[in-house]
C-alpha cells in the first residue's frame, strides 16, 4: 500500500498469516491541519506527523511523534493544559482486541514535560496525567497551587484522569 495524505506519505503491507492479517504501515511528514482523527480529540494546528502501525496475531502497536507542533486546543477534558504549551508529541499505544493501551502519550514544552497513561476501554480512558515542571515554566506558580493536591515531589504531579472519548 502507499499513497499520500495531508502532503505526507503513507507505505505499508498487509499479509495474510496463518493467524490471521497482518499490517505494518508508516506514515512521515503527514501536516495534521485537517486530520479528522485528531480533530476529532480536540488538537489543532500545525506539525508534521509521523507513525508506524503495526498488527500481528491480533495485536497492534502504534508508536507517532508530532515534532515542531505549533498546537492550538486541548485535549478533550484535560483543559488546564493547553496545547499551544507543547512543541513535541510523542506517544506509543498498544492495541488489544477490547481496549487499547495508552502506555505513554508524551507532551514537551519549555520547562514542562507531561506524559498520559492509561486504558481506553468502551471509549473511556482511565488513567493518570503525570505533569513535571521547572522554574523555567511561565505558569510555574499557577500550577503549582492549582495542582497542590497532587503533589508527589517538588515540580511533580499525577493527576487520575478519567473521560470518555
Amino acid at each position: 500500500v502507499s499513497g499520500q495524505m495531508n502532503h505526507g506519505t503513507i507505505n505499508g503491507t498487509i499479509t495474510e498469516e496463518q493467524w490471521g492479517i497482518a499490517l505494518h504501515i508508516v506514515g512521515e511528514n503527514i501536516q495534521i491541519n485537517g486530520l479528522q482523527i485528531i480533530e476529532k480529540i480536540g488538537v489543532y494546528g500545525e506539525g508534521n506527523l509521523m507513525f508506524n502501525f503495526q498488527r500481528k496475531h491480533r495485536k497492534g502497536e502504534i508508536t507517532f511523534s508530532i515534532d515542531n507542533a505549533m498546537l492550538k486546543g486541548e485535549l478533550t477534558g484535560i483543559s488546564f493544559l493547553p496545547l499551544h504549551l507543547f512543541r513535541n508529541v510523542k506517544g506509543l499505544l498498544t492495541i488489544g482486541d477490547a481496549s487499547i493501551a495508552v502506555d505513554s502519550l508524551a507532551m514537551e514544552g519549555k520547562g514542562i514535560y507531561v506524559r498520559i497513561k492509561g486504558i481506553i476501554k468502551e471509549s473511556n480512558l482511565d488513567g493518570n496525567v503525570e505533569v513535571m515542571v521547572d522554574s523555567s515554566f511561565d505558569l510555574y506558580p499557577t500550577l503549582k497551587s492549582l495542582f497542590a493536591r497532587y503533589k508527589v515531589s517538588e515540580g511533580v504531579y499525577v493527576i487520575p484522569y478519567v473521560h470518555k472519548i
